[in-house]
């Protein structure tokens, strides 16, 4: 049997033509041939046993990504002013003991309790979904269903009206970029800028809002959880 070369191996890229075409069919190589290997700033990891080793390492932790977000932007220099203010407070980003406080407040609001109630708003948005797909002669799964249920879900749970769904699909998704830094070239950091400060502007009119009149709706939990001093 003849020796794969290194440059032979198969590597992962999220944009290729193979990939998007068969992505199981890529991940099932890539964990028999190149399990683990460094490709677009990161570490490709594919394999259980070694997702689980390191996901229970703790020297492993979500804080080098703002930091590798601000390496990146600084190699472009690019302002990073937007994603720093949203990074080192959010709870994606953060670690003991910030983190703790903020998933203290989340558990109270992500209650059984609420789960499921929220049961009954995904069964109906699935509902919707898939009678429009109906309607229209059928629908692609992903794009159709997988998609913007979701975002729906979350829209409705926080309260955002119809109008904005569009406009906070769009904000997401030109966001993404922040998970990998590595692939950020110097048009996305201006782009990605100016996307977060139009979110972010819109989420603290949205947080005013509720201040004056509190709802049924996530946040106003939220801020009821708050005022009352769970933490």
């Amino acid at each position: 049997m003849t020796p794969i070369k290194i440059m032979d191996l198969p590597r992962f890229n999220p944009f290729s033509a193979e990939f998007r075409e068969a992505p199981y069919r890529v991940y099932s190589r890539l964990r028999e041939l190149n399990p683990l290997h460094k490709v677009l700033g990161m570490w490709v990891v594919t394999r259980h046993a070694d997702v689980m080793s390191i996901l229970r390492d703790r020297s492993c932790n979500v804080s080098i990504i703002p930091k590798l977000v601000d390496n990146q932007a600084a190699k472009f220099a690019r302002d990073n002013a937007p994603f720093q203010r949203l990074a080192y407070k959010s709870i994606v980003f953060t670690e003991n003991p910030d983190h703790h406080r903020l998933r203290k407040l989340m558990n109270v609001a992500f209650s059984q309790a609420a789960m499921d109630q929220l049961q009954f708003s995904i069964a109906h948005i699935t509902r919707e979904l898939l009678t429009e797909g109906r309607l229209q002669g059928g629908m692609d799964m992903i794009s159709g269903l997988a998609q913007p249920l979701p975002l729906r879900v979350m829209c409705e749970w926080i309260g955002i009206p119809p109008d904005m769904h569009g406009s906070i699909d769009a904000w997401t998704h030109a966001i993404r970029f922040l998970l990998e830094p590595g692939l950020m070239v110097k048009d996305d950091f201006e782009k990605v800028s100016a996307v977060l400060d139009d979110y972010m502007a819109y989420i603290a009119d949205v947080i005013a809002e509720r201040k004056r009149k509190p709802g049924q709706d996530l946040i106003s939990q939220l801020l009821d959880l708050q005022i009352d001093g769970i933490v």
